[in-house]
């Protein structure tokens, strides 16, 4: 006579492979930045993977285990990933709350920090007095030049960014560009970047994301902001945070 499969086999196999599914569903839908930084991303997968086999690998020995009656066990393994799923807005909450509403404040913060001290720049042509940013070298870039951007003044300076605008702002031609800079994860993003001026109308600009070509300057403060001279309408990168690997 053949074993039935008990509830209890059904019940660790579903545990398994929906864990599985979910950690798949978190990384492939952007959700997981809400709760981990992106360098967390493979493993994660590698996490899901484990978890589906290990589902599909229980099913034939399903018939031979016996399975004490008892709901603890799945309510352990369950719990984490429902409340991972189901409150996949958490870090986008706390990303609208925290983040944008201090973006000079942030600025301030990462101006004093040491990260752009003892790092090797990369973009920097003397001969041209151009400074061309890419995403790695955007963190360094923006310690040197909000804390000492003094040296680089006049130089023309090449940067893709987010447009970030606050309330005090000429609507038309005074924005933020920025980055979205991450430590853990969504819910303590911090919008690092630099004040721009712009001649032309900001109105006119549908994206949010830019290339800028701008000009340093200096204020009679001593703090450093981008006179723009041309702005190139950007798509959306596909990983729009910044964090420290």
């Amino acid at each position: 006579m053949r074993k039935r499969i008990s509830m209890w086999a059904i019940a660790e196999i579903g545990c398994y492979l929906l864990t599985g599914a979910g950690l798949f569903y978190l990384v492939l839908s952007n959700h997981y930045l809400d709760f981990v930084t992106p360098k967390m991303k493979s493993y994660l997968l590698f996490s899901g993977f484990v978890f589906l086999i290990w589902g599909i690998v229980d099913i034939p020995a399903s018939r031979k285990a016996k399975y004490k009656r008892s709901i603890g066990p799945y309510v352990l393994l369950m719990a984490p990933m429902l409340l991972l799923t189901a409150g996949i807005n958490i870090g986008e909450f706390h990303e609208v709350v925290n983040g944008f509403h201090s973006t000079n404040e942030a600025i301030e913060v990462f101006a004093d920090s040491p990260k752009g001290e003892s790092a090797i720049l990369i973009g920097l042509d003397q001969e041209k007095r151009e400074i061309h940013i890419t995403k790695k070298q955007y963190l360094k870039w923006m310690a040197v030049l909000l804390k000492n951007g003094e040296q680089y003044e006049d130089y023309t300076i090449f940067i893709e960014g987010m447009i970030c605008q606050e309330g005090e702002m000429d609507q038309r031609h005074e924005f933020l560009l920025i980055r979205k800079f991450m430590s853990c994860c969504a819910a303590d993003v911090m919008p690092v970047g630099m004040e721009c001026h712009w001649e032309g109308n900001l109105e006119e600009i549908d994206s949010e994301w830019v290339s800028v070509c701008a000009k340093v300057r200096i204020k009679e403060d001593g703090s450093c902001y981008l006179e723009v001279k041309s702005i190139i309408e950007e798509e959306r990168p596909e990983e729009e945070y910044l964090y420290e690997r």
